[in-house]
């Protein structure tokens, strides 16, 4: 692939290289609206759009009075007082939706039969949705029989880290936008906002960069938005006006997808963007959080000091010596598991390797010598450590003030060897 930027960062055209492939390219105002998108190479679908300059709301195309796109050729839809798509309607069928507090969509409705509800786990994923049968009893339309709900097993997700892994019992591939790329025999390929490559497959189920693309609309649902794949923008205005000023007039625009940067950023609840390594930290984050429990409930187990009050981790022990160090602890089981017992230690040190790795690698944090060279020493502070396993040692934090941001170097030290080391985002806690 080949991606071109303006000046200001916003892409201005995308193709695939060598024979073949398809190609678009983008024309954008001063407040990063899409005016135009042109076919390059390839039969994609292109779009010419005139914008207020005040509101950045599309010429000739309805809008309620908080701002919500009303829907045009045969596609409208209605909102609640929340701004939340309360019907949508298409050719053939009408749709209503019921929501929670924190925007989740629970209940969708097709028609007096199809009611289905969307189950969530507590971190916000959706989980599953079940069939809500309500079956009429004769002619009496005021006094429904109703049943208990039915599982869809063609709508069970299962996540690991905040990733998804299966619909309906098929796998699924996903890229680094989290967008569905393979779900079972089937791919599935983008343009750089969300528009499918070779031709349409069912909806109703998660595509385009964490989103769910719903049939009636063909709208994706962004958890507090709504978004338009084919013009590369939300339905709906960004409710949080404060966001804009004037550094950036882009961020005037309440409409815009990512600051038209949809490659490099993603926007999984509809609220505001984040990067690629942002979110890829999200997932390793909640694969971090298994190891936290598992350092806290079997320490023994992992070889590992579970996670500190002054805010460390564990992965700061790894191969560390001196006070407090755990080593090899024997294994406490009969012969025929300890193989099992010690292939789990293994499988968790790999973890902790693969953490480090990353946050050394990915996120690219800054070394200690990066610190040391490019940017200008801050506040400096001490105390005694805390812990049994670090008593008479000594925790320093040592401030760095670098152009991206603080950074603190935390050191723990007894007799002049230092027990274990880190770095980390932000000022010294102690200040």
């Amino acid at each position: 692939m080949l991606y071109q930027y303006d000046q200001l960062g916003r892409l201005i055209s995308a193709a695939t290289q060598g024979a073949g492939g398809w190609g678009l390219a983008w024309n954008h105002d001063g407040f990063g609206n899409l005016t135009q998108q042109s076919v390059t190479k390839g039969s994609l679908t292109g779009f010419t759009h005139s914008v207020n300059g005040t509101t950045n709301r599309i010429n000739g195309q309805y809008y309620d009075a908080n701002g919500n796109w009303g829907g045009s050729f045969g596609q409208s839809q209605s909102y609640d007082i929340e701004n939340r798509i309360r019907t949508a309607a298409g050719p053939q069928f009408s749709e209503s939706y019921l929501y929670s507090a924190r925007n989740e969509r629970m209940v969708s409705q097709r028609g007096q039969d199809r009611h289905r509800v969307h189950f969530y786990g507590a971190d916000g994923l959706l989980l599953g949705i079940y069939s809500l049968n309500l079956p009429l009893s004769g002619s009496n339309q005021t006094n429904p029989s109703y049943t208990y709900p039915v599982r869809l097993p063609d709508q069970e997700r299962v996540y690991f880290g905040g990733r998804l892994l299966q619909i309906g019992g098929e796998w699924v591939a996903t890229d680094r936008l989290g967008s569905v790329v393979r779900k079972g025999t089937t791919n599935y390929k983008y343009a750089p906002y969300g528009q499918e490559i070779g031709g349409a497959t069912d909806n109703d189920t998660t595509k385009f960069a964490t989103y769910t693309r719903d049939s009636i609309s063909g709208l994706d649902y962004a958890l507090n938005r709504y978004y338009k794949p084919e013009w590369g923008r939300f339905t709906s205005p960004d409710p949080y006006q404060a966001s804009g000023g004037p550094a950036d007039p882009g961020s005037w625009n309440r409409y815009s997808y990512n600051s038209s940067d949809p490659v490099n950023y993603l926007d999984p609840s509809g609220l505001f963007a984040i990067s690629v390594p942002d979110f890829e930290q999200i997932a390793w984050s909640n694969v971090y959080g298994v190891f936290y429990v598992l350092t806290m409930l079997v320490p023994d187990l992992t070889g590992y000091d579970p996670p500190s009050a002054d805010g460390g981790g564990w992965h700061r022990g790894f191969g560390r010596t001196g006070p407090g160090a755990i080593g090899a602890p024997a294994c406490p089981y009969p012969t025929p598991w300890c193989g099992v017992w010690n292939g789990i230690r293994v499988a968790i040190k790999i973890g902790t390797a693969a953490w480090a790795a990353y946050e050394a690698r990915v996120r690219r944090f800054p070394t200690l010598n990066d610190l040391m060279k490019n940017c200008a020493p801050g506040r400096y502070v001490s105390e005694p450590a805390t812990g049994v396993r670090y008593s008479g040692a000594t925790s320093h934090e040592q401030e760095y003030i670098c152009p991206a941001g603080p950074f603190t170097h935390h050191w723990i030290e007894l007799d002049g060897k230092i027990l274990h080391s880190h770095i980390r985002p932000g000022s010294p806690k102690a200040l």
